[in-house]
């Protein structure tokens, strides 16, 4: 029963291009969501109940190692997630050449 159910929590939702902007332009400023992330993430560590650990297992690896789940999170991770689900577009870089 309990598998069915995470099974239906993980599930994708695609969403169309014009609700991703609206979701994004409902977000208050990268500094303030910060901020914002890293009280909920102080606040889940210090009731202890963080939702699982980390495993940064790769094909070759021979030791099985699990990181606890991140008290806090920089403002780049937070930047690079909102790129990545399209909700934010990725500043000019110059290129190295």
């Amino acid at each position: 029963m309990i598998v069915a159910e995470a099974k239906v929590t993980l599930k994708r939702i695609r969403r169309a291009r014009t609700e991703i902007m609206g979701i994004a332009s409902e977000l208050p400023p990268l500094k303030t969501l910060h901020h914002i992330v890293n009280q909920q993430l102080a606040k889940i560590a210090e009731a202890g109940a963080a939702p699982y650990e980390i495993c940064r297992f790769r094909a070759g690896d021979e030791i099985i190692r699990y990181e606890p789940f991140p008290t806090s999170i920089s403002i780049q991770t937070i930047r690079t997630a909102l790129i990545v689900s399209g909700m934010r577009r990725p500043k000019w870089k110059r290129s190295t050449y």
